[in-house]
C-alpha cells in the first residue's frame, strides 16, 4: 500500500539463483543501490511495478545479466534507475506500458543489449513513456537490441545521443501514433564497422524527431518511413563514412521527411533515397549526392514520389538538377529498369514547382507523375522486406 516501503542499503537480487518474483503495488515504494534481475545463468528473476504511486528506484540496474530478466511497468506506475543495462550477458527484457506509466534514467549510460550473445528488449506501449540521456541500441560485437514505441502519446524522450546498431544489430519501431525525441541531438544508425542499426516509423502520428540524423556512419543501415509516418531532421547522411551503407525508404501518401538542413548522400559511403507511392522528402538545405570521390550515392522515386529541394529550379529539368551539388544521380522507374531523371519525358513523367509560400515556401518540388509497374528490383526488394520484417511482438518483444 501507499505507506508501504523497503530500502536495500546495497545490492537487491531478484533471481540471484533460480526463480524469483518481486511484485511492488498499491502506491508501494522499492528502493536499492543496485539492483540485479536474473543474476546467474540458472537464474529467472521478475519485477512489476504496477498502479500509481508504485515506484522503484535504483542507481544501477542490471536486467538480464547471466540469468533472464524482465520487469514490467503499468498502470501509471515509475520505474527510476541510474546506470542501466537490458540485457548484459543474456536475454532481458523492460515493459512500461499504459497512460501514466513511466520509466525516468538519471545516467549517461543506458544500453539494450550490451554484451556478445545478448539480447535486450525495451516496450513503451499505450500512453507510457521513457526518458533519458543517452541511448545506445546493440553496444557491443555480437549483441541484439530492440526498442519498440507503440500507440499514440507513447514516446521516448532524450536530451543526448541516439545510437541504434553502435557495434551489433539494432532496431527501433515506431508505430501507431509512437514518437521518439530527440530533437536537439542526433540519432545514428550503424555507427561502427561492425554495425547494423535499422529504424521503423510507420503510421500516422509515427514521428521521429532529431537535430542530426545518420543513416551509416561506418556501418550498414536502413529507415523505412511508411504509411503517414513522419521524420523531421536538422541535417542528415545517408552513407557518410568509409564502407558504409546507408539507405532510406519513403513510401505512402502522407509520408515525410523533413530535413531543415543540409542532405547529403553517399558521402564516402554508399547511399540511397527512394521516395514513391506518394511519399514526400523536403530538404531546407543543400543538397549533395556522391560529392567526393569516395562515395557512391542516388535518389530513386517512383508513382508519385516528391523530392523538394531549396531554391527556384521550376522552369526546367536543367535548372532543378543545377540546385543539387555532386553528381544529378535521380532516377525514375520506366517500367523496366531505373533511369537517369534526364531520360524521363517532362509532359509525362513528371513534374517541377516552385512553392512560394506555405510548408515547402522556398523550395521546387519534383514529382514522378506515372504510375508503373511494380520494379523487380532488389533495391525495392531490400526495402520492402525491411518495412515488413522489423516489426516487434508487442507481448514476446521479440522481432520478427
Amino acid at each position: 500500500g501507499p505507506s508501504t516501503s523497503w530500502t536495500v542499503g546495497e545490492r537487491l537480487y531478484v533471481a540471484r539463483q533460480g526463480d524469483a518474483t518481486l511484485d511492488v503495488a498499491a502506491g508501494a515504494e522499492v528502493a536499492a543501490k543496485r539492483i540485479d534481475v536474473g543474476l546467474l545463468s540458472s537464474s529467472v528473476g521478475m519485477i512489476t511495478v504496477e498502479g500509481g504511486g508504485s515506484t522503484v528506484r535504483t542507481d544501477r540496474l542490471v536486467v538480464a545479466d547471466r540469468g533472464h530478466g524482465k520487469i514490467e511497468v503499468t498502470g501509471g506506475a515509475k520505474l527510476q534507475s541510474g546506470v542501466t543495462a537490458v540485457g548484459n550477458y543474456t536475454d532481458g527484457e523492460v515493459a512500461v506500458r499504459g497512460p501514466g506509466s513511466m520509466w525516468e534514467i538519471h545516467s549517461d549510460h543506458f544500453d539494450v543489449g550490451l554484451r556478445n550473445h545478448s539480447s535486450g528488449t525495451v516496450i513503451i506501449e499505450d500512453g507510457g513513456s521513457l526518458s533519458s540521456k543517452y541511448g545506445n541500441i546493440a553496444r557491443f560485437n555480437g549483441s541484439t537490441g530492440n526498442v519498440s514505441v507503440f500507440g499514440n502519446d507513447s514516446i521516448w524522450r532524450l536530451t543526448e545521443d541516439l545510437i541504434v546498431g553502435v557495434n551489433g544489430r539494432g532496431n527501433l519501431v515506431i508505430e501507431d501514433g509512437g514518437v521518439v525525441d530527440a530533437v536537439y541531438d542526433p540519432v545514428g544508425l550503424g555507427e561502427e564497422q561492425d554495425g547494423e542499426g535499422f529504424i521503423a516509423v510507420s503510421g500516422g502520428g509515427s514521428r521521429l524527431i532529431t537535430g542530426r540524423l545518420t543513416v551509416g556512419n561506418r556501418g550498414v543501415a536502413a529507415l523505412s518511413i511508411e504509411h503517414g509516418g513522419v521524420v523531421t531532421s536538422g541535417w542528415g547522411r545517408i552513407g557518410a563514412g568509409r564502407g558504409s551503407v546507408g539507405k532510406v525508404t519513403v513510401s505512402g501518401d502522407g509520408t515525410k521527411w523533413i530535413n531543415s538542413g543540409r542532405l547529403s548522400i553517399g558521402e564516402f559511403g554508399d547511399g540511397t533515397l527512394e521516395i514513391v507511392g506518394g511519399g514526400l522528402v523536403a530538404i531546407g538545405g543543400a543538397l549533395t549526392i556522391a560529392e567526393n570521390d569516395n562515395g557512391t550515392g542516388q535518389i530513386r522515386l517512383r508513382d508519385g514520389g516528391s523530392l523538394a529541394v531549396l531554391g527556384n529550379g521550376e522552369n526546367s529539368l536543367e535548372d532543378y538538377l543545377d540546385l543539387v551539388g555532386g553528381t544529378d544521380a535521380i532516377h525514375v522507374w520506366d517500367g523496366v529498369g531505373w533511369a537517369p531523371i534526364i531520360e524521363a519525358d517532362p509532359q509525362d513523367d513528371y513534374a517541377l514547382a516552385y512553392h512560394e509560400s506555405g510548408d515547402l515556401s522556398g523550395l521546387t518540388v519534383l514529382t514522378v507523375r506515372v504510375a508503373v509497374p511494380e520494379p523487380n528490383s532488389m533495391g525495392l526488394l531490400v526495402s520492402v522486406c525491411f518495412a515488413s520484417f522489423f516489426r516487434i511482438d508487442r507481448k514476446g518483444g521479440h522481432v520478427h
